[in-house]
């Protein structure tokens, strides 16, 4: 935890893009983006910003992550393990957009040639 103290103001300074004292919820949100959570609890704006002011203060900041490096620590040895952290990335299923949709045949899933699309 000594480890996690030291690395929120850090942290907060370097989600603060415009240096305002305050993170705003896209600040907060393209801070979480580049980290390694197992879920979204850190681009959840109403987690960090619990009065809904529009504003996360460094206060309610350091709350939030203190609460959830004592949820993602390991319970015998107190160590967050970054690897356990890593959220799967979501198979994505790649829909047709409607030009896909003209270009693709119905029967065989395959591309139509110039050939098929004159029928």
């Amino acid at each position: 935890t000594t480890e996690i103290s030291a690395g929120i103001p850090v942290a907060f300074k370097a989600a603060d893009g415009n240096e305002d004292g305050y993170l705003t919820a896209i600040e907060q949100q393209e801070w979480a983006a580049n980290l390694p959570t197992r879920d979204d609890s850190l681009a959840n704006p109403f987690r960090f910003d619990p009065n809904l002011d529009k504003r996360v203060y460094l206060e309610e900041f350091t709350k939030v992550i203190t609460d959830l490096g004592v949820d993602y620590a390991d319970e015998a040895s107190g160590e967050i393990i970054v690897t356990e952290l890593k959220a799967y990335e979501p198979k994505r299923k790649r829909t047709l957009n409607p030009f896909d949709r003209e270009n693709v045949s119905s029967r065989t899933g395959q591309r139509k040639g110039k050939e098929d699309k004159k029928r």
